[in-house]
């Protein structure tokens, strides 16, 4: 049945290195596994904590201006987005979103919280779009992330996949940035997906029913957690949750700025 299914890909599975740029390490890891809204289409939020209260823009030390995992052909270069963050302006001014209401979604989320700026703990809701043809020799499944500091540094990038609460494949990769327009940019490109992940998405692609699909959807989230490589000071962190996206409507997100309840302050 489909629990049954899913325990088979809930396995710890060490991830396959990163193709591109960088340098990349893999682990696995044995270590709870949400809501909804969108950007550039739909609505919603975030189950009933999704708030909108008056706040300012707060500037913070690493900023994402792109995300994005496909499937892309090998020899045409054809590139699908599954999901896709294409405006780092999605930050400028999220809104928030009291994390106490997810928290149980991501291991360490909490830990984490406590030594992340204030500005810079995000969760981004993400509809995805697994309309694509099938993998074939040549084509692969693939994720490209790219960052802007004020600052020179050297970032090191934690991504953490979580299905049913348990942590099961961490990938670190291990970036130099370069200066260009009084920023320095990060370009974390052509990462092919880890193994656990092209079979989770295969799983997905295979259920008809769009609501199987977010059934399964409710059970699996991603941590990402991006520090100076030197200092080990944690930069940004942010959580990711999914939903299957619309027929037609192509992959979506929205954005949120996570806060504690108690204490908070901008």
């Amino acid at each position: 049945d489909d629990d049954d299914d899913d325990d088979d890909i809930s396995e710890p599975i060490v991830a396959t290195a990163a193709r591109g740029g960088g340098s990349t390490v893999a682990t696995s890891r044995g270590g709870s596994a949400v809501a909804t809204g969108s950007r550039g289409g739909g609505g919603g939020m975030v189950g009933a904590a999704h708030r909108k209260i008056e706040r300012m823009y707060v500037p913070h030390p690493l900023t994402m201006t792109y995300f994005a995992a496909y499937r892309r052909d090998g020899e045409t270069g054809h590139t699908h987005n599954i999901v896709l963050l294409d405006q780092g302006d999605d930050f400028t001014d999220p809104e928030l979103l009291d994390l106490t209401q997810v928290r149980d979604k991501f291991p360490m989320l909490e830990e984490f919280s406590e030594c992340t700026p204030k500005s810079a703990l995000f969760l981004v809701k993400f509809w995805v779009d697994l309309s694509f043809d099938d993998l074939g020799p040549e084509s692969y499944l693939g994720v490209d992330m790219m960052f802007e500091s004020d600052e020179s540094l050297r970032i090191e990038c934690s991504t953490t996949v979580i299905l049913k609460g348990r942590q099961v494949v961490e990938k670190i990769q291990v970036e130099e940035g370069r200066r260009a327009l009084g920023k320095t940019l990060f370009e974390l490109k052509d990462s092919v997906m880890c193994d656990v992940m092209v079979e989770f998405i295969e799983k997905l692609r295979s259920v008809d029913t769009p609501a199987v699909v977010n059934t399964v959807l409710e059970n699996f989230s991603v941590l990402q957690v991006v520090r100076d490589e030197k200092t080990k000071d944690v930069l940004s962190c942010t959580a990711f949750l999914f939903e299957a996206s619309r027929q037609g409507s192509g992959p979506r997100r929205q954005v949120f700025r996570m806060y504690e309840p108690t204490g908070f302050a901008l």
